[in-house]
């Protein structure tokens, strides 16, 4: 029968990439969100317009 030995040692550090941690990515979050509720809109408006 093999034996199986676990890995005990932590791995490294992993850093999450949040927005609150990044401002980059808190602008493009923001850009992203922006860009969406324009094409909702516009497409909000052309179904009210039918």
């Amino acid at each position: 029968m093999k034996e199986f030995t676990m890995n005990t040692k932590p791995t490294a550090d992993k850093r999450i990439l949040t927005s609150q941690n990044s401002p980059e990515i808190a602008e493009r979050i923001k850009q992203a969100s922006a860009e969406i509720l324009k094409r909702n809109y516009n497409l909000y408006k052309e179904l009210e317009n039918k």
